[in-house]
């Protein structure tokens, strides 16, 4: 999942807020978001909706910003979604347990269960305890 995800670490108070068409780089684009989402111009918000990236970031400010209980709502949305997610994810390691449990029963290296479920080693040493 992180092959292709980059993070920076930007002070915005140090980057110089330029007009959107004289941005040349999407990063400088997303720090003008950031650094200026509350004063963006209705004129910017158009400009910067012509990239599909963008315009769906600026319809997420324009609702967010919209009212408060439309922001309530949205927050909520994706608080379900977040405990969604985390129940997967904890049934998806529980499955993997499960798995590495059967083939430790059935004598399998270690190597392999690890190959097979993606469990560390030690992961799979603990689970014979």
């Amino acid at each position: 999942i992180f092959d292709h995800w980059k993070a920076t670490i930007v002070d915005l108070k140090k980057f110089k807020s330029k007009p959107v068409n004289k941005l040349k780089t999407d990063k400088d684009i997303w720090i003008h978001i950031l650094n200026d989402a509350p004063s963006l111009k209705k004129e910017e918000r158009e400009a910067l909706k012509k990239d599909p990236v963008f315009q769906r970031a600026i319809e997420r400010l324009e609702m967010l910003s919209s009212d408060p209980k439309t922001r309530k709502a949205f927050e909520s949305s994706v608080n379900d979604q977040r405990d969604h997610l985390a129940i997967l994810d904890a049934a998806d390691k529980n499955a993997r347990n499960q798995i590495a449990l059967k083939m430790l029963k059935r004598k399998r290296p270690i190597k392999e269960i690890a190959e097979d479920t993606g469990l560390s080693a030690e992961e799979i040493k603990a689970l014979k305890k």
